[in-house]
């Protein structure tokens, strides 16, 4: 056995860095990743739009009913005041 002086014992090593490979998971883990966030955007904007459309045909059908039911009571305000003139009309006295 050889005997080392301090300076030896104090180097490292050096390896060449063209025999270093990186791990998968330096090479796989940041494509992941990406994936991941472009799923989660794709999903995330697939939710809104599906969200945006069942509350505007929810709204959509609201203001239905409600122009329905202004419609209804305009058409009955209109009717009375029909037979309002057609009895200022055949009135005499106003004649």
């Amino acid at each position: 056995m050889a005997v080392m002086d301090d300076a030896e014992r104090n180097t490292v090593p050096s390896i060449p860095l063209q025999t270093v490979k990186p791990s998968w998971s330096v090479r796989v883990l940041p494509l992941i990743l990406l994936l991941c966030f472009l799923i989660a955007c794709v999903l995330g904007l697939y939710a809104l739009f599906v969200l945006r459309a069942v509350l505007v045909s929810e709204r959509g059908r609201e203001l239905a009913m409600n122009a329905a039911a202004v419609a209804d009571t305009l058409d009955r305000v209109m009717f009375e005041r029909y037979g309002d003139v057609q009895l200022f009309a055949n009135d005499g006295v106003l004649r």
